[in-house]
């Protein structure tokens, strides 16, 4: 080993290499100046890729540039022997280097290699810089997403704000939110404070405990609840309903429940809805109902009926009496005007044609008997009332009025002046003086007797007061 050390270090056998150069000072001047500052790039260069690996740990290949250093470095070692050589020949000392540095570069040549492919697949700067500005895009538009979505979020907790507000203070209704869950159990997800108000049932108590609103339910309406609640949540159909409950103070109310089902991804439905309080409706709807049936009932014992006729469409509306009086089909179209004269004696339907065109044209009122011929032969007596309704421009709009059959009235009247008639045949063919007078003497009827005794005409007398000096 000494023996080793010793002959790279003899240089006394060999020539120094500025005798190649035969010493003259420009030539070996140029050698020592160019192998200087090649030897100061080639030790500078590895501290500045050491220290740039050192500041990017990152780097995926910083093993090459240890490589790149240590290679360089060995590079500019040689130089500098080339320098030391001028003056020391220690050739073997400069070999050896050369060796190491021909070790090292086909080991970094040998590592490099298979790092070209890798090195390759890297993105280039203005793949980078694409990349760059798609990443910035994303990243924006994800930015503008959020703040739509924020926004959408605020929106949607103003919408639920308001929508409780509303819902707190319906005066006969509350909002409600309710899921049938996936074992068949209802539960409210959401209950407006109107629900106490309505079922005296505290909202936050009813979505503790769904029991204290259903168990309100007459018994009588529990299936058709059920039976409507299945309809819409198998058909995802509106639930619209109206239902008697009991509130724990006693009283009995109709509720009219509406709501919109929609089904979860997981099956679960959920209900959005809106319940009323229409007691009072219900109330005046029966009370409706009793008077049209009151009305109706003293329509058929007056054999009376009503119509309504709008002049701008030419429709005319019959009452359920008034096709009884007429003897139609109730369940038959009604008829229009030209078919409504047709009911009417062929005498009488220019008299009532008349009437209607005045009715129509002037807003006159009318009241006529008219005649009305049977399937059997025999005829009935209506009696036609008709008014007028106008618009604020003065303008009739509509005729309304009613028909009533008369025929016993007008029979009676018939037959009274009949027998009046045959009275008046008999008196008048007396020679006694008859006469009828008012209780203060007024004569109101005297025979041609009575006329001839006097001297007098009976219209001079009729009127004139009773003397008993006449007799």
């Amino acid at each position: 080993m000494l023996e080793l050390g010793k002959s790279l270090f003899a240089y006394k056998q060999f020539i120094p290499h500025g005798h190649c150069y035969l010493w003259k000072p420009e030539l070996v001047g140029l050698h020592i100046v160019s192998d200087s500052l090649i030897v100061f790039a080639y030790y500078s260069i590895p501290i500045t890729l050491l220290y740039f690996v050192r500041k990017r740990q990152d780097l995926p290949f910083n093993r090459v540039f240890i490589l790149f250093a240590i290679f360089i470095v060995t590079c500019g070692t040689t130089h500098l022997m080339e320098i030391w050589t001028l003056w020391y020949p220690t050739y073997w000392l400069s070999g050896c280097l050369k060796a190491i540095t021909a070790i090292i570069s086909l080991y970094t040549t040998c590592e490099l290699i298979p790092l070209i492919p890798k090195a390759l697949a890297l993105p280039s700067s203005a793949q980078l810089e694409a990349a760059n500005r798609e990443l910035e895009r994303e990243v924006n538009e994800r930015q503008a997403a959020l703040r739509e979505r924020k926004q959408a979020e605020l929106a949607l907790q103003e919408r639920e704000a308001m929508l409780r507000r509303i819902g707190d203070n319906l005066p006969n209704g509350a909002i409600y939110k309710v899921i049938r869950e996936v074992d068949g159990s209802d539960r409210f997800a959401y209950i407006s404070a109107g629900i106490e108000r309505l079922m005296e049932v505290r909202a936050e108590d009813a979505l503790k405990d769904s029991s204290l609103l259903y168990r309100q339910f007459i018994p009588e309406d529990a299936p058709l609840l059920a039976a409507a609640v299945e309809e819409s949540r198998r058909n995802l159909s509106v639930f619209d309903i109206q239902l008697r409950i009991q509130t724990p103070s006693g009283l009995l109310k109709w509720l009219h429940f509406r709501s919109t089902p929609r089904q979860f991804e997981d099956g679960r439905v959920v209900w959005d809805g809106l319940v009323v309080d229409v007691t009072n409706l219900k109330c005046a709807e029966e009370t409706l109902r009793k008077r049209e049936a009151l009305l109706e009932e003293s329509q058929r014992v007056a054999r009376l009926g009503n119509w309504e006729f709008d002049i701008a469409s030419g429709k005319i509306t019959w009452s359920k009496q008034l096709f009884a009086l007429f003897n139609r089909d109730p369940t038959l179209l009604e008829l229009d005007y030209e078919e409504n004269l047709q009911l009417y004696h062929p005498e009488d339907r220019e008299k009532i044609h008349e009437a209607v065109e005045r009715a129509m044209s002037t807003g006159e009122s009318y009241k006529l008997i008219l005649r009305a011929p049977q399937t059997d032969g025999s005829t009935t007596y209506i009696e036609g009332i008709g008014h007028a309704e106008f618009n604020t421009d003065g303008k009739v709009i509509r005729l309304y009025g009613t028909a009533q059959d008369v025929t016993e009235r007008k029979q009676a009247e018939i037959a009274l002046k009949e027998s009046e008639i045959r009275y008046r045949a008999i008196v008048e063919d007396q020679t006694e003086l008859i006469t009828r007078y008012l209780p203060d003497g007024t004569l109101t009827f005297v025979n041609q007797a009575y006329a001839l005794y006097f001297g007098r005409s009976p219209e001079e007398l009729i009127g004139s007061r009773y003397q008993p000096s006449y007799l």
